[in-house]
């Protein structure tokens, strides 16, 4: 009798301990089935070109659609409530069982800043065969910013900005922030290496391409500036008051730059900071 109290003891508390877990991973699976379903449904509207007639012009297509849907974007969507604690329900430490797939919840809501948006298209390419994710920059000068990066056959990429809505083209072809950064290098102006998806496009971002920094989603974004101590007795940037409002626009006016204290999860927490 003793032994039987033990296996029911022992049963009530697999029972107790294991429930989160499956009402965790029944809700991943409902919340994946409902972002896919989501997804589908934005890639089969005003969507004409077939994938392999001319792979370059689908993803231009796709991506178009993805741009132009958020520019429709509801403020007041159900899903942006769970915005804030995507960081740990995608986090890569928890375990597949129950962890979010990148760009669910944002093909959900189609809000938020460029690098929700660019999860959110990176998930639809995903579902349509293509090796996408994020792909994350930094302009020492002036701002962050998030598109989505494509790798393709024979080891191409090529990126597109569901966000400011615009790509890069060369020879009618697609092409990698690497090129589009070494174009700009030539002097060329943005527009006539990005491409506008719609009247909302804006090449902002752009204008100085070529001081821009990059990286793989998850890979380390350098941060490095030079400083010349003669003249400097020191530096001090913002107060010590226990706020950081004033610490952006002082450091982009200063020598560093206004991401060395940045230290959300938008660019993956993955900056590295180097001065000499």
């Amino acid at each position: 009798l003793g032994m039987k109290f033990k296996r029911f003891y022992l049963l009530i508390f697999l029972c107790l301990f294991l429930t989160p877990f499956v009402a965790l991973a029944f809700l991943k699976s409902v919340i994946e089935h409902l972002a896919t379903s989501r997804a589908m449904t934005i890639m089969d509207s005003g969507f004409s070109s077939a994938k392999d007639a001319d792979l370059d012009r689908y993803i231009i297509e796709l991506s178009g659609v993805y741009h132009k849907k958020y520019m429709e974007k509801n403020d007041e969507n159900f899903w942006l409530k769970f915005h804030p604690y995507r960081f740990i329900l995608t986090n890569s430490v928890i375990t597949d069982f129950i962890r979010l797939e990148s760009g669910t919840l944002e093909t959900l809501s189609i809000s938020g800043h460029c690098d929700s948006i660019a999860r959110a298209l990176a998930f639809g390419l995903r579902l349509k065969g293509f090796d996408a994710a994020q792909f994350n920059m930094v302009n020492p000068h002036s701002a962050g910013h998030s598109i989505v990066q494509i790798k393709l056959a024979e080891n191409r990429k090529v990126v597109v900005d569901p966000y400011y809505g615009v790509y890069p083209i060369s020879e009618g072809k697609l092409i990698s922030a690497e090129k589009a950064k070494e174009l700009k290098s030539l002097a060329k102006a943005p527009q006539e290496i990005w491409k506008p998806f719609s009247e909302h496009s804006d090449f902002s971002f752009y204008e100085d391409f070529e001081n821009v920094v990059f990286q793989d989603q998850h890979g380390k974004v350098l941060l490095h500036s030079d400083i010349d101590l003669l003249g400097y007795k020191d530096i001090t940037i913002g107060i010590a008051d226990g706020k950081n409002n004033d610490l952006s626009a002082e450091l982009s006016n200063s020598v560093l730059n206004s991401y060395w204290t940045y230290l959300g999860h938008r660019y993956d927490r993955m900056f590295v900071r180097s001065m000499a």
